[in-house]
């Protein structure tokens, strides 16, 4: 479809400056194929659909111990039945989520398909130093084979390593997630000058310590084609793990961290030479 799928009437999905005449299921992801992940929407029924993003925990309260934890909304299975709504559903239009949802469902992929409920505080202490614990405080649900969770894993770590979420890599740390860019909302209407940026992923080192990231950017204040996420949320990610690092949070495989720099030190001399 070389970047570019006619879904009838007026309505087209594209994918930007960056097209393809092919791509794999997995490169659909690591490159951030508008079209390519409207084709995968339309081998399920919008029931499966739906469903999916329900189990997920979209349309449904986050769990997390703020006041203010909105349910969001997906699109009826009707809507969804038809190829438009499943197309631009599927790639984050049409639909309404927090950030924090978002967050939980990435947990799946790097915690073996189990999504936990995610929480600001440990426990409450009153004044004469008595802890309660909150309810459901370890609630967790797996909503994916661990077969599958590997799969995205290994699919989100490409994408850093080879598609929009390059920034991010780390030497010593495995880090895996995905870019998404989309149009902000004004009375109604997509604007065509303001975006969101994000990046949700994971950083995990060797020594058994994980953490999934999310980093939301509002109305990055840049020109075009250096809004999109790739250049504004994933190098922020980076200074966190970065920050992490400094923080003992994660400890980077130093072998990993000698090998690359033997690279960089093999490449200077062939530059020099």
């Amino acid at each position: 479809f070389n970047g570019e799928l006619d879904i009838g009437g007026k309505h087209k999905i594209t994918d930007g400056e960056h097209r393809f005449p092919a791509l794999s299921a997995e490169d659909i992801i690591v490159h951030s194929s508008n079209v390519g992940i409207s084709l995968i929407s339309w081998r399920l029924s919008g029931k499966e659909f739906h469903d999916g993003l329900v189990k997920f925990g979209l349309s449904k309260p986050s769990g997390i111990d703020l006041s203010r934890d909105f349910p969001g909304s997906i699109r009826s299975i009707p809507q969804l039945n038809q190829k438009i709504y499943r197309a631009n559903s599927s790639y984050g239009y049409g639909l309404m989520a927090s950030f924090i949802q978002l967050v939980k469902a990435y947990t799946a992929f790097d915690n073996d398909g189990i999504i936990p409920t995610p929480h600001m505080i440990d426990f409450l202490e009153d004044s004469e130093g008595k802890k309660y614990k909150l309810a459901n405080q370890n609630q967790k649900t797996k909503v994916i084979s661990s077969k599958t969770a590997l799969q995205m894993k290994n699919i989100l770590i490409k994408t850093v390593e080879n598609g929009t979420g390059a920034q991010a890599k780390t030497a010593g740390i495995i880090v895996g997630g995905k870019t998404g860019t989309a149009k902000m909302i004004s009375s109604g209407q997509y604007t065509q000058n303001s975006f969101r940026t994000s990046f949700i992923g994971f950083a995990n080192d060797e020594y058994g310590h994980k953490y999934t990231i999310g980093v939301l950017v509002i109305n990055p204040n840049r020109p075009f084609p250096y809004y999109y996420a790739s250049a504004t949320a994933v190098p922020t990610t980076k200074k966190i793990i970065d920050m992490l690092i400094i923080l003992n949070y994660l400890k980077p495989n130093k072998s990993a961290i000698t090998l690359k720099q033997a690279d960089q030190n093999t490449t200077l001399t062939e530059v020099d030479n």
